[in-house]
């Protein structure tokens, strides 16, 4: 079966940390393709601070247009309101049907939250999620708490090492519903280089050139600065 990831998020600049992910997860699990889907309105966000829609799927596309693998939807854009991710794989499934099996990427720190999303057990028949330990943060407590969380719903997980299978040689469990990744990750945010352009300083090699561009030409990220 094929199998499809999905990124979600503000993408409130994209940048190299979020294509290093999906890189990764790509070749780690055999995607056909990352399906990049910035958000319309963030339910866990508050709006304040986040560039307009439109900007944001201009930026995701300029990102992403040199790999083949990488692919951007406007769907949750379009559908408009909060975008709750329960909706946007409902519509994934339909648009895809049986054949292509679905794979959701999340931050770890968002995961440990997940029981506030909406309709929360359904997530987990609509789509696997892989998600993807935060440079820095405290491993142990992490496993510890995503395994407390996991068997409250009785779902089955596994934990890829791929810092210990630089060849990817492990075997990708079909039962599991949730992999937890360890990852060689940049620690690289959104919020720093938001906060670095209002400042003046420089961003360089934190985005694709073609996203710094469009930042410099459209006067992104300068409300902050006096």
């Amino acid at each position: 079966m094929n199998k499809l990831a999905i990124f979600g998020g503000t993408f409130n600049p994209i940048h190299t940390g979020h294509l290093m992910i999906a890189e990764q997860m790509r070749q780690l699990f055999d995607f056909m393709e990352v399906l990049f889907i910035p958000s319309a309105m963030p339910p866990h966000k508050s709006p304040k601070g986040v560039t307009s829609s439109s900007h944001r799927l201009i930026m995701t596309t300029l990102a992403t247009l040199d790999n083949p693998y990488f692919q951007v939807s406007s769907l949750e854009i379009t559908r408009g309101g909060k975008s709750y991710t329960v909706d946007t794989l409902r519509q994934l499934k339909r648009t895809y049907g049986d054949e292509v099996e679905l794979y959701f990427l999340v931050g770890a720190d968002a995961f440990w939250e997940i029981s506030t999303w909406r309709d929360m057990p359904l997530l987990f028949e609509l789509s696997r999620f892989v998600v993807i330990e935060r440079p820095g943060a405290a491993v142990k407590e992490q496993i510890e708490l995503f395994c407390r969380n996991l068997l409250t719903y009785n779902i089955k997980y596994q934990i890829v090492n791929q810092m210990n299978s630089p060849g990817g040689e492990f075997v990708i469990s079909d039962e599991a519903r949730v992999y937890l990744v360890k990852s060689l990750l940049v620690d690289i945010s959104s919020s720093e280089i938001r906060n670095l352009i209002s400042k003046g300083k420089s961003v360089k090699y934190l985005l694709s050139g073609l996203v710094e561009n469009y930042i410099i030409k459209n006067h992104l990220y300068l409300e902050e600065r006096h």
